[in-house]
């Protein structure tokens, strides 16, 4: 029987996760979100090569679980600031709504004053 040396595998560390943070942007610049880069990358750390734990597949796999979960997280941040532009919005098509409706109020009663004062005229 030969003797064979294993190499342990190098534990695997998990690098902290940071939350995206959405930098709110002006309307007038765009509807383009911004995330704010995050301050540790969610890739998992594996020094030297593996023999026997997860092996390269496993390592492959938690670094595509990383990168999702780094991806969904920037998509939530992105998808709060939409829901509040969104929100800005509708309140400004409301009040342009109200708006337009005032207007033709008054156009509709110049318009009857007008008719009015044809019909008084004859």
């Amino acid at each position: 029987m030969r003797n064979e040396q294993q190499v342990a595998a190098a534990p695997l560390k998990p690098t902290t996760v940071v939350a995206a943070t959405p930098i709110a942007t002006p309307v007038e610049q765009g509807a383009i979100v911004q995330a704010n880069p995050a301050a540790t990358s969610t890739a998992i750390e594996v020094g030297g090569q593996q023999q026997g734990g997860l092996g390269n597949m496993g390592t492959m796999l938690m670094n595509l679980l990383a990168r999702t979960t780094e991806t969904q997280q920037q998509l939530a941040a992105q998808q709060g600031v939409m829901f509040e532009t969104l929100g800005q919005h509708s309140t400004q098509l409301d009040s342009l709504n109200s708006s337009m409706n005032s207007l033709e109020q008054k156009f509709e009663q110049v318009r009857l004053k007008r008719a009015a004062a044809k019909a008084a005229n004859k």
